[in-house]
Parts: structure tokens; sequence; C-alpha cells
């Protein structure tokens, strides 16, 4: 340390927060010209992680992969390039829950019990567990306008007009509960009072509780 502090610069860097990802995609693609649709950079986000090193590695893939001529990453790059699938991702079943697309969330949920490996439950719990805090909070907001939410909340135009859709169909108390099973999920998944039920089973149990 004494060496350091005589010689060079200590950089104490702090691990980037999974909100911040999505801005940290978009500004390194801009060092690199190119710009990224929001379905892609949400399917790098959820499904790489705030390992920043990888995150890069993956990014440079992309940038690699663009066919010449073209500046804007999408989700079928990603899809083909990453091996993450567009249709059945973390995003999508986020997606498909806040609108009560019923269908689409099963279909979503049954891709993911059949690849356990390529969708670790845990994590779909977490991002579901954040949007839904998000809204309970958004409950809260003195002016539920979508420039209102995007103040009090600080988040952009288009995360405030998709909470002020799922406040339609999701009321406060609801989501109150919804919250409380999934702190309940995330402890059964992890092992906690799981009993005999399958990691597949607990989810479904979730996602019927949430539509239902």
């Amino acid at each position: 340390m004494a060496a350091v502090q005589k010689n060079g610069v200590l950089f104490e860097s702090q691990k980037l927060k999974d909100a911040m990802l999505p801005e940290f995609i978009t500004e390194y693609l801009k060092t690199k010209h190119l710009t990224i649709d929001n379905n892609a950079r949400m399917m790098m986000a959820d499904n790489i992680g705030s390992d920043l090193n990888r995150m890069a590695s993956e990014l440079d893939k992309l940038v690699i992969a663009i066919p010449k001529g073209e500046d804007c990453i999408t989700a079928e790059l990603v899809e083909e390039n990453i091996g993450i699938s567009k249709e059945f991702n973390n995003w999508e079943l986020r997606s498909a829950i806040m609108r009560k697309d019923t269908f689409k969330a099963n279909q979503i949920l049954n891709y993911f019990n059949s690849n356990p490996k390529a969708n670790p439950l845990i994590a779909t719990v977490s991002i579901l567990f954040n949007s839904f805090a998000l809204m309970m909070q958004a409950y809260y907001s003195p002016e539920k306008s979508e420039f209102g939410l995007a103040q009090y909340l600080g988040i952009s135009n288009w995360q405030a007009k998709e909470l002020l859709a799922s406040m339609r169909v999701f009321t406060a108390r609801k989501v109150m509960e919804i919250i409380a099973k999934l702190r309940e999920t995330d402890a059964k998944l992890k092992g906690i009072e799981k009993g005999s039920a399958t990691d597949g089973e607990i989810m479904q149990e979730l996602i019927f509780f949430i539509l239902h």
C-alpha cells in the first residue's frame, strides 16, 4: 500500500448496480459509434449481469457481428450471437406479467423449466421483485402521470408509461401481496422451507398467484 501511495494512484471501484447496466451498455456502444435497441439492451442487462468485464466482452462480440453498413444492435443479433432467446427471457417474462398476458407468461415459464441452466430462477424472482417494488413506490407518487412518475422515481418516460399501464391492472394491495409472495418464493428457491416441490413448481405457483 505504501508503495502504491508513493508511486501511483489507488483506484477503488464499486460494483455497478443492476439498474445502471442499461446505461453502461448504451455508453459503451457509443464509444464504438453504435446504438442498441431497448429489447436488445435489456436482454444483455438481464442475462449477463453486472460483471463488466464479461459484459464488455459480449458487447465486443456484437460489435464484430453487426452487418456492415448497420449501426444498431438488435434483439435478433443478440439472439444469434450471444445465445439469449429474444422471445423467452426474463425481460419478456416481466413484460408479459406486467400486462397480465397469462398465455405468454406461462409459455416463457415452460421454456425456463426446460432450460434451467440458461435461466436461473432466482434471477427471475429478483427482476420481478424490483419491478413490483418500483410499482409500489409509484403508488406513493404525488402526481400519477407519465411525467410525474418519471420525476418522482427517477426513471425514463417509457418506464413511467409502462408502470401506469401496470397500475391499471394491479391494485396497490395486490402489489403488496405479490411482493410478500416474491420474498417467500426467493427463500424457497434457496432451500428455506421448500418441502418436496421442485423449482419449476414453486415458480408456477408464484406466476399463478401474480396473475390471478
